[in-house]
């Protein structure tokens, strides 16, 4: 799990957004990038989807380009490339084992720092999440920082810095990342994936505003999974008992909760549309062919957003996946019976 999130973060060096969105952070990284000023530790403090993991990759990355352009990673150079493929020697990503960063990481960490680096550059440790170190953790890193190797570089990430020791606050060197304006990044993320802006919008709230997380949501199919869920939607009258109960196994083992999700924004669309007429209010406008289409009756529509929504109330309280899916469509399969 810790390899795949490194190899996410690392591909997401490529997308520069945060340069503009975050202008005041990366105009102080990069005077000090071209002053040859870089501090041993930085504290990047921020909101979820405000750019702070993805700057982490970006200043790891340039801080071994062999060929910078305006004080940024260039992305082609061959450092660069290894940082693309998840295998640069320099950087060395830390996030947490479950709730915490243990102990034991920290003393890896340790280990690999007092190896002898292999590249010119920098070797960059990221410490992502930095505040659910445990006690003991902050405190082994704390020493770290208080005599750190020459040519290493920290980068700490955390939505706040009041849950780290004040003593690993007061040796970074602070940034803070203010949050992006939804529709601002609403209309990125439209733009470069070629949706609605709408749709767009719900996506970045199924991500909790992160960007990068909607655009992993889309690149790992969330549209084909809404175009296989309205298939269903448009069948489910007709499907028997054993074909619900296939049917609920699936999206049991799968992911209930975004199932459910995209269920409840189609049906939320269906019931706008059946009560307003107003099609700029509707998430799935670039499906209102089948919104218009749809005969369900009011009443139907009524009784399905509540079974979907006891549905993931059920799940919220831990509920057996498979049970909770099988209830949901055998008693969605009776509303037209």
């Amino acid at each position: 799990m810790e390899q795949l999130y490194l190899l996410w973060m690392w591909k997401n060096m490529l997308n520069i957004d945060i340069l503009e969105t975050q202008s005041w952070v990366w105009a102080k990284l990069r005077k000090s990038l071209s002053s040859n000023r870089v501090v041993h530790a930085y504290l990047f403090q921020g909101p979820t989807g405000s750019g702070k993991e993805q700057s982490a990759s970006l200043l790891a990355a340039t801080l071994n380009c062999h060929t910078p352009i305006d004080d940024i990673a260039c992305r082609t150079c061959n450092s660069c490339i290894k940082f693309l493929n998840g295998n640069h020697p320099n950087v060395q990503t830390v996030v947490p084992e479950g709730a915490t960063i243990k102990l034991h990481q920290i003393k890896e960490v340790k280990r690999q720092v007092s190896l002898r680096r292999v590249e010119q550059g920098h070797l960059v440790v990221i410490f992502h999440n930095a505040e659910k170190m445990t006690s003991e953790a902050a405190n082994s890193l704390l020493k770290l920082l208080e005599e750190p190797p020459a040519g290493t570089v920290f980068i700490l990430t955390a939505e706040n810095s009041f849950a780290l020791l004040s003593t690993i606050v007061s040796r970074c060197q602070k940034l803070i990342f203010k949050s992006v304006p939804p529709i601002k990044l609403a209309s990125k993320l439209a733009e470069e994936s070629g949706i609605d802006l709408r749709l767009a919008e719900y996506i970045l709230q199924l991500s909790k505003g992160d960007k990068d997380s909607a655009v992993e949501l889309i690149e790992e199919g969330i549209l084909e999974l809404r175009r296989q869920l309205l298939d269903i939607v448009a069948n489910i009258k007709n499907l028997n008992a054993s074909e619900l109960l296939f049917l609920a196994e699936d999206w049991g083992k799968g992911d209930p909760e975004l199932v459910l999700d995209l269920l409840l924004a189609w049906y939320r669309d269906l019931e706008v549309w059946n009560k307003t007429g107003a099609d700029n209010l509707l998430i799935n406008i670039d499906r209102f062919d089948l919104i218009n289409q749809n005969d369900d009756g009011k009443e139907e529509i009524a009784q399905i957003l509540d079974m979907l929504i006891d549905a993931q109330q059920a799940l919220t309280r831990n509920a057996n996946k498979q049970i909770t899916m099988e209830n949901l469509l055998l008693k969605w399969a009776r509303v037209y019976n």
